[in-house]
């Protein structure tokens, strides 16, 4: 019986897969990607390859040529990537709602959420539905993490931590709770950084002013209004289009600085987030 073989290409080692005529996979192995190994392991066989098959690439031109100097009949095969459509919202929000987790402190719950975008409402009203209802429901205090990602924020949003309006619920008859309106009461703390721009900006500073602690380094300033226009070439040319003022200051080129600044240097970082740690600590002693 005729028999044939596939190999996936790595750089250190093919994953090679031998099957019979039928399909029947006969064995699986692991072989030292170079031609003189994969000529031995395929000598060795008890059975005659037939055909190769050679995933296309870089990696594989010299081991396509030695097995083909070695008397195998070896065919490479393209494989086609089909890209999936981006979905940037969609992506996102699935984010946040997995960033939503409880941090245990010295006998304290602190609920953490990270705010990718902010560019729709969808994104506030899931923040709410999480600290109102969701996983985040019965925290002691809360880290809202601002960091990097996409602004596009409303001013309105800092209500939800520093206004005043009354929370109000209904209950039906069937004695579902529901908020018409909803704030939150217990201690915060933000977390920004030199990504935290546009929208989220906005939002940081009115934290600040509503006396909210700032924990990380100074944000983008980057909150002029652009719009965006799209070249022959396919290209994107982003354009200023108007100034922005945030009750009466212009933060463009220069940012929202911190209350406690906690420089956070990835490369030496070393798996540790120190201005998340910091916001813990900070939260524990509000607590």
């Amino acid at each position: 019986m005729e028999h044939y073989a596939g190999i996936d290409v790595s750089l250190e080692q093919s994953s090679v897969c031998v099957m019979d005529a039928d399909g029947k996979v006969i064995v699986e192995t692991k072989v030292i990607s170079e031609p003189a190994a994969l000529v031995l392991y395929f000598l060795s066989l008890e059975v005659t390859i037939r055909r190769i098959g050679l995933e296309a690439g870089p990696l594989s031109q010299w081991l396509y040529a030695g097995l083909r100097r070695a008397g195998f009949e070896v065919v490479l095969l393209e494989t086609r990537v089909v890209p999936e459509q981006i979905r940037p919202n969609a992506f996102f929000l699935e984010a946040m709602r997995a960033s939503a987790r409880i941090i245990e402190h010295d006998n304290h719950n602190l609920g953490y959420i990270r705010i990718w975008s902010y560019a729709r409402r969808a994104y506030h009203r899931l923040l709410i539905e999480e600290l109102a209802e969701g996983r985040l429901k019965n925290v002691d205090g809360l880290i809202l993490d601002l960091r990097g990602g996409w602004g596009g924020a409303q001013p309105d949003y800092a209500e939800l931590f520093v206004g005043g309006a009354p929370i109000m619920t209904f209950t039906g008859r069937d004695g579902e709770e529901s908020f018409a309106t909803y704030r939150w009461r217990r201690p915060l703390a933000v977390l920004i950084d030199e990504g935290t721009r546009s929208g989220k900006e906005v939002i940081a500073y009115g934290l600040k002013r509503g006396g909210v602690p700032l924990i990380g380094s100074r944000t983008a300033g980057a909150l002029l209004a652009g719009r965006g226009f799209l070249l022959d070439d396919g290209s994107l040319l982003v354009l200023a289009v108007s100034d922005v003022r945030v009750e009466g200051e212009r933060l463009e080129g220069k940012g929202v600085l911190p209350d406690r600044i906690v420089p956070f240097s990835l490369p030496y970082a070393a798996g540790t987030d120190p201005q998340l740690d910091a916001a813990i600590n900070l939260l524990t002693d509000a607590i």
